[in-house]
């Protein structure tokens, strides 16, 4: 059974970088290489168990009309966290970000 600082590893690492997590899910893990950074603190069927069993929304109310179910109190958590922030006076910009026209 995943204890607490599993799952908080976990999501963490799948927040922070859901590509990686997702490829490296994917893939069989290679004989005689480096562990993976999952490997470092829990087995492959231990995390794999936690994916299948996270769940943000309970299924039992689902509202069929809403396609964003499942994901929309992570999308209100995140636009909630995004309307508490206050710029400050000055902001930085990268130049390569800016699209440059000659």
């Amino acid at each position: 059974m995943p204890t607490a600082a599993d799952l908080s590893k976990e999501v963490a690492d799948g927040i922070l970088n859901p590509l990686r997590s997702t490829l490296l899910r994917l893939q069989p893990i290679p004989t005689g290489t480096c562990k993976r950074k999952q490997q470092a603190h829990m087995s492959r069927n231990k995390y794999q168990s936690i994916l299948q069993n996270l769940h943000f929304a309970d299924n039992s109310k689902m509202d069929m009309s809403n396609r964003l179910y499942k994901v929309e109190p992570l999308l209100e958590m995140f636009r909630h966290n995004c309307l508490k922030h206050q710029p400050s006076q000055h902001q930085s910009v990268d130049e390569q970000m800016i699209p440059y026209k000659e």
